[in-house]
């Protein structure tokens, strides 16, 4: 059985600011939206590999931005339970490409 050959080559440079908030409500409950805006500079990008399945499409090199957006929820500090939702569009003046992204987590401390 032959193992088939492979290389992976990236090289990017991320950088921008992330706005964030917290409001505080009853019962020591926290609420912390957040917004990121960031710029990607991908400088190295290749990627060869004798398996047509594992070539993946990539952002090529060059400048981009990412969107993220989302935010924490404590209903009530003591429970110590946190949900954090966020979504994310990624590709942003690069025409060739586009990455969604939503996160959803529960939190629970024992």
């Amino acid at each position: 059985m032959d193992i088939q050959s492979s290389a992976v080559e990236t090289g990017a440079f991320e950088f921008g600011p992330t706005i964030n908030g917290t409001f505080e409500h009853g019962d020591d409950g926290r609420f912390q939206p957040f917004a990121s805006l960031k710029g990607i500079w991908t400088f190295a990008n290749n990627q060869y590999s004798d398996n047509e399945f594992e070539n993946q499409p990539q952002a090529d090199t060059g400048v981009r931005a990412r969107l993220e957006m989302g935010f924490d929820f404590t209903p009530s500090i003591a429970a110590g339970r946190t949900v954090s939702v966020s979504g994310s569009l990624d590709g942003l003046g690069d025409d060739d490409y586009e990455v969604w992204g939503v996160s959803i987590r529960l939190k629970q401390k024992f």
